[in-house]
């Protein structure tokens, strides 16, 4: 199992910024933001064909081996923008599963996120 806890405005914003590639915007068809998930560290990336590249480090706390993801930035976005908390936790269980987001200051919000395949 890996568990990240990041600052919900860090990797929000990183996400957001790498999700700026993308000409027609985030809701653009086929985009993807990937997430390298290793120790202590999530590198957050996006490339856009014609456009760029655009990589980001953000500091977290994180157990388990290093894996990589990638998202939908509409949809992980729009789970970071609906909680107010500071802090944010994401578990899974390996490239291939769903993420569990759940806030460690409200225990009655839980969201998840299904990967895309990179």
């Amino acid at each position: 199992k890996i568990k990240v806890t990041a600052d919900r405005e860090d990797i929000q914003n990183a996400t957001i910024r790498a999700a700026s590639i993308f000409q027609a915007g985030i809701s653009v068809q086929n985009s993807s933001v990937k997430y390298q998930i290793k120790k202590d560290k999530v590198n957050i990336s996006a490339s856009s064909q014609g456009f760029g590249e655009s990589e980001e480090e953000v500091d977290v706390i994180c157990s388990g081996p290093a894996v990589n993801v990638a998202f939908n930035p509409v949809y992980i976005i729009d789970i970071f923008k609906h909680l107010s908390d500071e802090k944010i936790n994401m578990e899974l269980t390996d490239s291939l599963s769903a993420v569990v987001v759940t806030s460690p200051e409200d225990a009655e919000f839980v969201a998840l996120i299904m990967r895309l395949r990179s």
